[in-house]
């Protein structure tokens, strides 16, 4: 945790240099959960056993304080005009130890290679899921260092694909206004130029919920956040007056920082909904893929293939991960994989032999950001 700590210092502190304190003002708060701890379970040790042990490893998908502070959380001011975050003279290294993701959370600049690097003795299979950034699956030998440019600002998930287990997340950030919660569920953003901006936290099972706050020149102001596990946050009983969540309140620390109230949402005669910029933001779920050409020629000695990609609700997905894999001898794939864009196209390349074998053909995989849905499309190669 203090390596970790430091990390994140020392990124604050690279970015921080020009911006005076006179102009500048601090965000602190906690995040909380609010309801029962989920309790997520325990994943059983199946393999490796030798080096990875043989107790079941807790799940670390929401860690909770006893006062229910939420470990691990990022929170980050959105829209600030200020300083980049700047890049690090050395690349920052994300072990696997133990058959565990040393850092569950870690945050780095743009334009920043990540070496992932293997203390263990066993082999390890690194897999991540992301929509700007090229998605990597490669194998990690025992004392091997895989190295991977991250050129754009997202959050990314991180597997191995040998222990079922081991999980963590990559957040790519374009600036420093921006806090990791402690194990209390506390955080601190400082040095934040004044005005009023949108106030993000995300939360790798919960998403992301926001709420706008107003920063003052040489003040602190206080923001307390309560994350539901639903993806929208649960109605109140039409007897109860509607609480807003997160909480805005003025700092215990300076008597001088104004309380932030947010503004409620309009009451229906019905049930009352919930504050708009609390709510976390809907997933979208692949539901099917259309793939140009179907039919291939083996003569051909390599063709583009354009894949669209569509939610369940038929709109076009963006940011959706597109592979081409071979069944059989007939056919070479030489680049395997693409992100589908904004109008949910991605394009892909195969090469051909010059004799196709029986049977032979490309299958098209799409998967989403989530990693929750696979769709398969098979491309035949037609006989010579």
């Amino acid at each position: 945790m203090k390596k970790i700590n430091l990390f994140l210092m020392s990124l604050i502190v690279l970015g921080l240099s020009s911006i005076s304190f006179a102009q500048t003002g601090t965000i602190v708060g906690t995040v909380k959960f609010a309801g029962e701890n989920p309790n997520f379970p325990a994943v059983s040790v199946d393999i490796d056993q030798e080096t990875c042990g043989t107790d079941p490893k807790p799940s670390k998908k929401l860690i909770l304080s006893e006062d229910h502070g939420i470990k691990d959380a990022f929170v980050c001011v959105m829209g600030v005009n200020g300083e980049k975050l700047a890049g690090l003279e050395e690349n920052p290294v994300f072990p696997v130890a133990n058959c565990e993701f040393t850092n569950h959370l870690m945050v780095v600049p743009r334009d920043t290679v990540v070496d992932f690097t293997n203390e263990d003795n066993v082999l390890h299979e690194i897999h991540s899921f992301s929509n700007k950034n090229r998605p990597f699956r490669k194998d990690l030998p025992v004392g091997d260092i895989i190295s991977i440019l991250f050129t754009k600002a997202e959050k990314i998930r991180i597997i191995c694909e040998v222990h079922k287990w081991s999980e963590a997340f990559l957040v790519v950030h374009n600036d420093p206004y921006f806090s990791l919660t402690d194990e209390d569920g506390n955080y601190k953003i400082e040095n934040v130029p004044v005005g009023t901006y949108e106030l993000q936290v995300w939360q790798e099972s919960i998403g992301k919920k926001s709420v706008d706050v107003s920063v003052v020149a040489g003040k602190e102001v206080s923001v307390d956040f309560e994350l539901h596990l639903e993806s929208e946050e649960p109605l109140p009983s039409p007897n109860v007056t509607p609480t807003p969540s997160p909480v805005l309140t003025s700092s215990p620390i300076v008597t001088s920082t104004p309380t932030l109230q947010p503004t409620p949402s309009p009451v229906s005669t019905a049930l009352p909904t919930p504050t708009p910029v609390a709510t976390s933001e809907p997933r979208k779920t692949l539901g099917s893929i259309e793939v140009n050409p179907e039919e291939l020629s083996p003569s051909r000695r390599g063709t583009n293939i354009v894949v669209t990609t569509f939610d369940t609700n038929g709109n076009r997905m963006s940011g959706v991960t597109v592979l081409l894999k071979s069944n059989g001898i007939g056919a070479v794939v030489i680049d395997e994989e693409a992100i589908t864009d904004e109008n949910g196209s991605g394009t892909v390349s195969g090469r051909f032999r010059a004799f196709s074998i029986p049977g032979t053909s490309l299958e098209v995989v799409a998967e989403d950001s989530d990693g929750a849905m696979l769709t398969a499309k098979v491309i035949k190669i037609q006989k010579r």
